[in-house]
């Protein structure tokens, strides 16, 4: 099943999914903000560039087929930012981050592991669903940095 071709579509499917649903959230709040969704001639703020960049990674990350210890080298660092600005106690983002890593230090992976991974995965991202967007456009006091 692993390697079968209708497991390969359905990630495919539900990670171009994922980012739609994402796109669609952040152009309502753009709207909601800006009153309109084209960014020309306004600065975006750090928090909403970082976001929008490490989610995105993120969502590759959700529903690749299969993972490597290379990939969470790089990606744990934008998990922590992600959680970060999440609504969730911070006790459940730090259950969050050591579910993970203890996901990736099982070797050779497990049943349990890799359930665990996909929990984690999954709890995570619905809490970054759920959060707020950031600010898209810096305050005007700011934009002469």
């Amino acid at each position: 099943m692993f390697v079968a071709r209708p497991l390969s579509l359905l990630l495919l499917f539900m990670h171009l999914s994922a980012l739609a649903l994402f796109a669609s959230k952040w152009i309502e709040s753009c709207k909601r903000e800006t009153g309109k969704c084209i960014f020309l001639g306004n600065r975006l703020s750090p928090t909403y560039v970082i976001q929008t960049l490490f989610l995105s990674n993120f969502i590759g990350i959700v529903f690749a087929r299969t993972l490597h210890y290379q990939f969470y080298s790089w990606y744990f660092h934008a998990l922590i930012v992600l959680l970060w600005l999440t609504r969730i106690p911070m006790v459940l983002k730090l259950l969050l981050i050591l579910s993970v890593e203890y996901a990736f230090n099982v070797s050779p992976a497990t049943s349990l592991s890799s359930t665990v991974l996909q929990l984690a995965h999954g709890s995570s991202i619905i809490a970054i669903w759920l959060a707020d967007v950031p600010t898209i456009v810096l305050p005007r006091s700011l934009k002469q940095l």
